[in-house]
């Protein structure tokens, strides 16, 4: 029985080893293609220089601008504009010399302290806008610049003058300041005060006439033109003495 065993043990491991072995079956994994994505081709945007005139000048800029390059020095270009805010101005673009243009907007029937309501001057050497330009340049650039003036222009209550920019909110402040101040001060008799209601709406301005009376610029606009019967000459009335204002303080 000893025997038997062992073997019994070497007759078994003997069949164990001669069994037959299996493979391992291989997937053949499919082999699946990468699309191929296009890489889309921008277009490099061209930027305008800082500065430059990027677009063509339209047929009014064009004749404009000949018109002023070809004007000798010391020349105005008057513009077909008879009021601007109801009150009768000259508007002209003066040329002191081929760097410099100035725009000119002076009232017709009375002075005002600057000879002018409005003024802008255009000067290519002293401004890093344009000392870079040509001559054509520089003239589209001041062109384009006194169309867009003109079509916002206003009255600027306070200081008697036009402007195209809203006050910033601490000159606001600052006007608001100084209002309640003259108002405080208003009655009395041995101070002089650089604002004063208007005569006609109450509210502050720097604007006094030749009569001595205060009267805003808004107001002085809507007063209506006489003529003198001499000379028929047109000219307005202070609407507080009726004598003719010939200048504004």
């Amino acid at each position: 029985m000893a025997q038997i065993v062992p073997e019994l043990i070497d007759t078994l491991a003997t069949q164990v080893l001669a069994m037959p072995t299996l493979a391992t079956p291989t997937l053949a994994m499919p082999t699946l293609a990468m699309p191929v994505l296009a890489t889309p081709t921008l277009a490099t945007p061209v930027l305008a220089t800082p500065g430059r005139v990027p677009t063509q000048p339209t047929t009014l800029i064009h004749s404009l601008c000949l018109t002023l390059k070809t004007m000798r020095k010391g020349r105005c270009l008057s513009l077909p504009i008879k009021k601007l805010n109801n009150i009768s101005v000259e508007v002209s673009i003066a040329k002191e010399n081929k760097n410099m243009y100035i725009l000119n907007i002076m009232p017709l029937y009375f002075n005002v302290a600057d000879d002018s309501l409005y003024e802008s001057i255009y000067d290519r050497m002293r401004d890093d806008r344009t000392n870079a330009f040509n001559e054509d340049e520089f003239i589209q650039f001041i062109l384009k610049d006194i169309l867009s003036a003109l079509k916002k222009i206003k009255i600027d209550k306070l200081n008697g003058l036009f402007t195209t920019d809203p006050p910033s909110p601490q000159d606001q402040k600052l006007h608001d300041m100084w209002a309640s101040f003259c108002q405080e001060f208003k009655e009395e008799e041995h101070m002089e005060l650089t604002m004063n209601e208007c005569c006609v709406c109450f509210t502050m301005t720097k604007t006094t006439t030749n009569c001595g009376h205060s009267v805003c610029l808004e107001c002085i606009s809507k007063l209506r033109t006489d003529s003198h019967t001499d000379d028929h000459l047109m000219h307005i009335n202070c609407p507080m003495c009726r004598q003719q204002i010939t200048h504004l303080i």
